[in-house]
């Protein structure tokens, strides 16, 4: 049997999140102001794995290497538009 579970997620560009192992992420939006991301997983999953979340805003460079996009979100009335990966890339002032 399977369940979605939401993760928040912080308004920074590079976390670690814990997710069930082999689950798959659907979706990330914004709730309530709050940045969260949606993992399809089976209920009884045990085993967890770290995963390395990086958000950028659109005109922000950073490392390309390694990078795999998971969706993109709008923020305050859609001005800002922000871009999720799952990455080790590293953010580049």
């Amino acid at each position: 049997m399977k369940i979605i579970y939401k993760y928040q997620l912080d308004k920074v560009y590079n976390q670690k999140v814990m997710i069930p192992q082999n689950g798959i992420i659907l979706k990330v939006a914004v709730q309530r102001d709050q940045p969260c991301l949606w993992v399809l997983h089976e209920i009884d999953s045990l085993l967890n794995e770290e995963i390395d979340i990086f958000i950028v805003g659109t005109g922000e460079r950073f490392d390309e290497e390694n990078v795999e996009h998971i969706d993109t979100f709008l923020t305050e009335n859609d001005t800002f538009v922000f871009h999720v990966f799952k990455t080790t890339a590293t953010y580049i002032k």
